[in-house]
């Protein structure tokens, strides 16, 4: 005789991504249309003046002092989801405003797929990521761990000029975060000190990012890259879109679903460096 009752709001699950889509992490660039984009560059940083002049000489003319550049170009991928189909019924008699909610979890959908591509994207038909795109900065000895010197020997590897950027730190998963934090000395001492969202591990300090769509320690696995993230472009284009469809095809239901355009690119290849792990 007692009707049933449903708690006034549905419990969503939740569970971190990664930050490479966000405003203000990576340098973003917003553009209405799809063109191609090209990011020139330059690398001169070994460059010297070699000869000491006597008086009266001229400089070389023999090429040897030639600056050479280079260019990285941001394209337009776009990547949609699957119509949901949403009955009249649920429309309207949720107690949640079903188009609302959908529309949400369609957008994290998107975002969650842009921070993967842009993480680990291959660049073959799509992005190019941040990790697949670092240099090699230091080869772990271990394919199921990470030391203090490699953690070390990883921020060292980027260049002092990179390290003094507001936007330089490290990037990681939660499960080598947690290795990490796991770390002890000989009297069985932890090494890693916290500090907010810095890290500090015997000489180094960094800011620390988690982006769950890096690799965990394994084999040939990049756990980590220390860099300059600001060195890194995504390019966003036209914003995220969430549409309805209440036409033929879902009458008198509805269908819902969303695309987004974007790219990513690391415009120079000395900002970032990776740990990798041992194949074997």
């Amino acid at each position: 005789m007692v009707p049933d009752e449903m708690h006034r709001a549905i419990v969503k699950a939740m569970a971190a991504w990664g930050p490479m889509f966000a405003e203000g992490f990576a340098t973003v660039i917003h553009t209405p249309g799809g063109g191609t984009i090209p990011i020139p560059g330059v690398d001169d940083t070994a460059g010297r003046a070699p000869k000491q002049a006597a008086e009266g000489d001229t400089p070389a003319n023999d090429g040897s002092g030639d600056v050479v550049f280079t260019r990285k170009t941001l394209e337009d991928f776009m990547y949609s989801t699957p119509w949901i189909k949403v009955s009249l019924q649920l429309l309207t008699g949720s107690v949640e405003n079903m188009e609302s909610l959908l529309g949400e979890l369609l957008g994290e959908r998107l975002g969650r797929t842009a921070n993967d591509k842009l993480t680990v994207g291959t660049g073959a038909g799509e992005p190019v990521g941040i990790v697949t795109a670092a240099g090699v900065g230091k080869m772990a000895a271990s394919l199921s761990g990470i030391t203090t010197d490699e953690f070390q020997e990883l921020v060292h590897s980027v260049d002092p000029a990179y390290r003094t950027s507001p936007k330089f730190g490290v990037m990681m998963n939660d499960n080598t975060s947690l290795a990490l934090s796991k770390l002890k000395d000989t009297t069985g001492r932890y090494i890693l000190n916290e500090e907010g969202d810095r890290i500090k591990m015997g000489r180094v300090s960094a800011k620390v990012t988690i982006n769950q769509a890096m690799a965990d320690i394994g084999a040939s696995a990049r756990s980590m890259v220390a860099g300059d993230v600001g060195k890194y472009f995504v390019r966003k284009i036209g914003g995220t879109v969430i549409g309805t469809d209440r036409g033929a095809t879902f009458w008198p239901n509805m269908g819902i679903a969303g695309y987004t355009r974007f790219d990513g690119a690391l415009a120079d290849d000395r900002a970032v460096k990776a740990l990798v792990h041992p194949a074997v």
